[in-house]
């Protein structure tokens, strides 16, 4: 708000010409004179483009009324023109209509700030009845009559003066007021964006907790996993009878397996191999076993646009997708008429789509991956509880409430994001958002590794390097009866003394990721230093050490626990094919 210039405006009501004549005289003298030395000046030179100024002194606009009606009219009509009036001189009688008092009463009911003098007799209004008529005020004084020039002229410097004075206060109020405002509103939105910020980090916190927890599990349960199942694997090659018992050993413990991959999927801790992948045709080459994990009273239908790439895990791919159609099949009630698509298409995004965690979605071309439904919908409750881990609206017994929150964590760990429509009685519908990327270039497919299988001759030596005895020594047995000849330690670093001591004596290492004192990547960089032709096979249950391109520099020489007897002698077959036995 911009500071006008300064007002000047006085408005004389009196109904006697002659008194608007005499402060004139004495409120317009200097102005009359510059007028005067004008018209002059214009006579003797003619038309100046620079005239000469006049006396300085104060320059008083005054307007008048000659009756207390015209003068409520002309301030009724300042005001609303946004050009008060500073102060106005009124006359207490003037007859026949409305007198002074009545005057100025209506004229604050006009303009409250209105500078008053009341111009009186000491026949007229006595000051009690002047009191009692307009109230104790600050905005009015009495000028009694006759007055003098000079008692007028400093009357209207103080008033017009006090009036000026007062507006500019009302006018720095009002601008420390807007001020106020908007530092409020943006002292608002930043206690809203910080307890926004707040929220994501609670969530954070909690998912890297979750997933810390999820971590120790699943390092723990696959290494008591890859004992039951491994176990369990070996007496069922060596029985004839009990077959059943000990499949269903293997097959509970492959369950188990399954839940502690979820929990690693949701908690971001799986490790990954990313993949271009062609939507479409993965989508499609999962339609016969979405078809088998929905119930056959639904209807499961696909619209896909070809050749839109995304990069992602091609396992954790199915899984998302696995996950997201059993999730729709089990919102449908049973009754017929239920319906669950699944939709591929690409988006040019422009930065303005929000995803289910309250970010942005980057703008530009995406692959839209919808999973929809017409079962019972979600209201508020639960779709703001929908990817916590353990969550569930199924039955005792029927989820796990791991399955989306593994999906929220894969695209999430995929540099995708999630959105969510959904409405109690309407269905929901979960949108996927990837960013598109580039098609694999035509190249050369490479061919894979050799896993011929010839059982060790008894000259291969192998160092095992795992700090679960139990795992240990089922590894062990694994490869002893191969023909192999294994040593064992319990840690990296022991392993890496005995590979320096004996230099040259080893024709493989097999190591955990996660030991004490030296990690099983660790071990495998130094040794990949000091003995470059040492293959090293590392098995891991979990590890932040291991994901992204780690995975893929160390592809076909990392086995994910539970470790079967099978894929453990395939793996060492294939890095040992060719060796004779070192020492």
């Amino acid at each position: 708000m911009t500071s006008p210039r300064k007002n000047q405006r006085i408005l004389v009501v009196d109904d006697n010409r002659l008194i608007h004549t005499d402060f004139e005289k004495v409120l317009c003298l200097h102005q009359r004179r510059a007028e005067e030395l004008a018209r002059i000046e214009n006579l003797l030179f003619g038309d100046l483009e620079q005239p000469v100024a006049g006396e300085g002194g104060p320059n008083f606009e005054l307007s008048h009324a000659y009756s207390g009606e015209e003068a409520v009219e002309l301030v009724r009509k300042a005001t609303s023109a946004s050009k008060p009036f500073a102060l106005a001189f009124i006359d207490v009688r003037m007859p026949p209509g409305m007198d002074g008092i009545e005057t100025i009463s209506r004229i604050w009911d006009l303009d409250p700030i209105q500078e008053c003098v009341i111009c009186t007799a000491y026949t007229d209004y006595s000051h009690e009845e002047i009191l009692k008529r307009l109230g104790n005020s600050d905005r009015f004084q009495i000028l009694m009559k006759p007055f003098q020039p000079i008692e007028l002229k400093q009357l209207a410097l103080s008033l017009v003066g006090k009036w000026n004075l007062s507006w500019q206060a009302r006018h720095h109020e009002r601008n420390l007021q807007d001020e106020i405002e908007q530092r409020t509103a943006a002292l608002v939105q930043t206690i809203h964006d910080l307890e926004a910020t707040r929220g994501q980090l609670v969530q954070a916190q909690k998912m890297e907790s979750l997933g810390r927890l999820a971590g120790g599990i699943a390092h723990d349960f696959n290494n008591v996993l890859m004992v039951i199942i491994g176990y369990a694997d070996t007496l069922l090659e060596r029985c004839t009878d009990q077959h059943f018992e000990l499949q269903e050993i293997i097959r509970a413990g492959e369950r188990a397996t399954a839940l502690i991959r979820q929990l690693l999927a949701f908690s971001r801790r799986q490790p990954c191999n990313p993949r271009v992948l062609d939507s479409a045709k993965a989508v499609e080459s999962m339609r016969g076993m979405l078809s088998r994990v929905i119930r056959e009273d639904l209807g499961l239908t696909f619209s896909l646009q070809p050749e839109l790439y995304l990069e992602i895990d091609p396992v954790q791919f199915e899984q998302v997708l696995l996950n997201l159609v059993v999730n729709a099949s089990d919102a449908i009630l049973p009754g017929g008429g239920g319906r669950i698509t699944v939709t591929s298409t690409v988006v040019d995004l422009d930065g303005t789509l929000v995803g289910y965690d309250g970010k942005t979605i980057p703008a530009g071309p995406h692959l839209s991956l919808e999973v929809g439904d017409n079962g019972q919908g979600m209201d508020e409750t639960v779709l703001a509880q929908l990817f916590e881990p353990f969550f569930t609206t199924k039955a005792q017994g029927r989820g796990t409430g791991l399955g989306l929150a593994t999906v929220y964590g894969i695209v999430e760990h995929s540099g995708g994001s999630i959105t969510v429509r959904s409405r109690p009685g309407q269905g929901s519908t979960f949108g996927l958002f990837f960013p598109l990327v580039e098609p694999p270039s035509e190249g050369v497919v490479e061919s894979p590794p050799d896993r011929s299988s010839t059982r060790g001759d008894g000259n291969l030596l192998v160092l095992v390097a795992e700090d679960q005895e139990s795992v240990r020594g089922f590894v062990t047995m694994v490869l002893e009866q191969d023909g192999f000849r294994v040593e064992a330690v319990e840690n990296g670093q022991l392993a890496l003394e005995r590979c320096v001591a004996r230099a040259g004596a080893y024709d493989l290492v097999v190591s955990d990721v996660v030991m004490p004192e030296l990690s099983g990547v660790e071990l495998r960089r130094r040794l990949a230093e000091l003995f470059p032709r040492l293959p090293v096979l590392l098995m891991t249950g979990y590890s932040d050490l291991v994901e992204g391109e780690q995975v893929r520099r160390i592809e076909g020489m990392l086995l994910t626990k539970p470790v079967k007897r099978t894929a453990l002698l395939e793996a060492v077959h294939t890095l040992t094919a060719g060796k004779g036995g070192a020492g």
